[in-house]
């Protein structure tokens, strides 16, 4: 703030990527993923704005409705995309007087309904099973073992990998949270991760069901101190130090967490899983057993709509029991 009144003179002749650039390095607030998401979307929009040779003072609502019918992208995407547009200009308005928002008369896309995403109970088995068990299939040089005498493969990590899905599967954690866990967090004498920092600056505390405690107190003490002795992080969920392609501080990434989901999917005869869809499965359980307060509660929904959505879910849908 200090430097931009400093040169009040040079305000109104700063190109919108020199704005956007001050404001992703000294104001954007968010989780480290969401960060770099932002800064993409709005770096795209920079971009293509300063195309036409537009100074940062003719940003109007009209560019802004162009760019968004332009964007070839699913309605929640461009959801997203105006939200950063939208968080970009509230800032930008203190700085240049404009005599308008960029974003004035602006409406999100209509999202359709969500689709049924519940796991039924057989695939819940399914999914255990080849937690147990899957890690033995992929070994090339199974056929050399008595069954059930396979050693692990050196990359392999079950317990890691399994108190990661009990953890989605029992707290509706979104996976940007999950990765920024550290280990102070986890709270297993309360049942709870404390303090967590979720979408934005959200700071909250989320219950864990008596499974996700076990299967996270079972990697603490079997898994994360072989890998702990290979990395000085704080960081909860650890990667195997040799195979890391980022060395950083061994925190593992939301696409290596996604990787594994679908795999475990594949193996599980369940296509298309990805960890959000643990989250969807929570909230059906939620609404089942305390209605829409429980759904709020848990999964810290900050738009009511959000949580609205699931009460517009098709009858049959709401009521398969697992």
């Amino acid at each position: 703030m200090t430097a931009i009144r400093k040169k009040k003179g040079l305000v109104r002749h700063r190109t919108l990527t020199e704005w956007l650039e001050v404001y992703l390095r000294e104001f954007a607030t968010g989780q480290p993923a969401s960060l770099r998401i932002k800064a993409r979307d709005l770096r795209k929009f920079a971009c293509w704005y300063e195309g036409f040779g537009q100074p940062a003072g003719q940003w109007t609502p009209g560019v802004t409705q162009d760019y968004l019918n332009d964007l070839p992208v699913q309605p929640r995407t461009a959801n997203r995309v105006r939200a950063h547009l939208k968080g970009f200009a509230d800032w930008l308005m203190r700085f240049l007087r404009l005599g308008w928002h960029p974003l004035d008369g602006i409406k999100g896309s209509k999202v359709p309904l969500l689709e049924a995403k519940r796991l039924d109970p057989e695939e819940i088995a399914r999914l255990h099973r080849v937690l147990r068990e899957g890690f033995f299939e992929t070994r090339k040089d199974l056929n050399r073992f008595k069954p059930g005498q396979a050693p692990l493969p050196e990359w392999a990590r079950p317990f890691r990998d399994r108190a990661i899905v009990e953890l989605l599967l029992g707290s509706g954690i979104r996976v940007g949270a999950l990765v920024n866990l550290n280990v102070d967090h986890f709270k297993p004498e309360l049942k709870m991760l404390s303090g967590v920092q979720e979408k934005g600056v959200q700071i909250r505390d989320i219950a864990l069901s008596t499974r996700a405690v076990a299967a996270v107190q079972a990697y603490l003490n079997q898994e994360r101190p072989t890998d702990a002795a290979d990395w000085d992080s704080p960081a909860l969920f650890l990667a195997q130090a040799k195979w890391a392609r980022d060395r950083g501080d061994g925190r593992l990434t939301y696409n290596v967490i996604y990787r594994m989901v679908h795999k475990l999917g594949e193996r599980a005869q369940i296509p298309n899983l990805n960890p959000h869809r643990f989250r969807h499965h929570l909230a059906f359980e939620l609404l089942e057993a305390g209605g829409l307060p429980a759904v709020v509660a848990q999964l810290g929904h900050q738009n009511p709509s959000s949580s609205l959505a699931y009460l517009q879910m098709p009858v049959q849908n709401l009521l398969q029991t697992p």
